[in-house]
C-alpha cells in the first residue's frame, strides 16, 4: 500500500470513530435533558398540586422553568403565584437585568424555588414558609411574614376548598 492509501484509511477511520463517538456524545446528552425535564415536570406537578388543593385565592401559578446552580446542587425551578409581586398600579413586577440590588432581592423573596431532590413534605413545608404567617416570627422578625402578609391580602390563604379553578403555566425547559 503506498502512503497516501494509508493516510486516507486511517483518516477514514478517524473521522467514523469520531462520528459514532459524536453520535453517542449527543445521544447521551439528550437522555440526561430528558431526565433533567422529567425530574422538573415532577416538582412542578406535584407543588402545584398542593397549592391549588390547600389554598384559596390561587388566580394563577407560572413556572419559570429551570436552572442548575453553581455547585454541586440540584436543579431549581422558579415560580410565582397570581403575578405577585405587584407594582403601585397592581400591575405584575417582570425581573429585569437593571434591578438594583435591593429591588432584585426583594423580587427573589415573591419566587418560590423548588429544587428537585424535594420529595413532597419538603415541597409543603417550603410553601408554608412562603405562604404562611409564622406566629413565632411575628413576635420577633415580623419583616419574616411580610410577603405571606401581602398574599393573604390579596385573598391566598389556607383552604379545605383550595383553588380548583387556578391557571398553571408549566415550563420544563432549561432558561438560559
Amino acid at each position: 500500500m503506498n502512503k497516501k492509501k494509508i493516510v486516507l484509511l486511517i483518516s477514514s477511520i478517524a473521522i467514523i470513530i469520531l462520528g459514532i463517538g459524536g453520535k453517542m456524545y449527543m445521544d447521551k446528552q439528550e437522555e440526561i435533558q430528558e431526565e433533567r425535564n422529567q425530574a422538573v415536570k415532577e416538582i412542578q406537578e406535584q407543588a402545584s398540586k398542593y397549592i391549588i388543593e390547600n389554598y384559596s385565592g390561587i388566580d394563577k401559578i407560572e413556572w419559570y422553568g429551570w436552572t442548575i446552580p453553581l455547585g454541586p446542587s440540584n436543579i431549581t425551578t422558579t415560580m410565582r403565584i397570581n403575578g405577585l409581586p405587584k407594582d403601585d398600579d397592581g400591575k405584575s413586577i417582570v425581573w429585569k437585568e437593571s434591578f438594583s440590588t435591593d429591588e432584585h432581592n426583594d423580587f427573589v423573596t415573591w419566587l418560590f424555588s423548588y429544587d428537585t431532590s424535594l420529595d413532597i413534605d419538603d415541597i409543603i413545608q417550603r410553601t408554608e414558609l412562603i405562604l404562611e404567617v409564622d406566629r413565632e416570627d411575628e413576635k420577633h422578625s415580623p419583616e419574616f411574614n411580610y410577603v405571606a402578609k401581602e398574599f393573604q391580602k390579596y385573598g391566598v390563604k389556607k383552604s379545605k376548598e383550595g383553588s380548583p379553578n387556578a391557571q398553571i403555566v408549566y415550563n420544563w425547559e432549561e432558561e438560559e
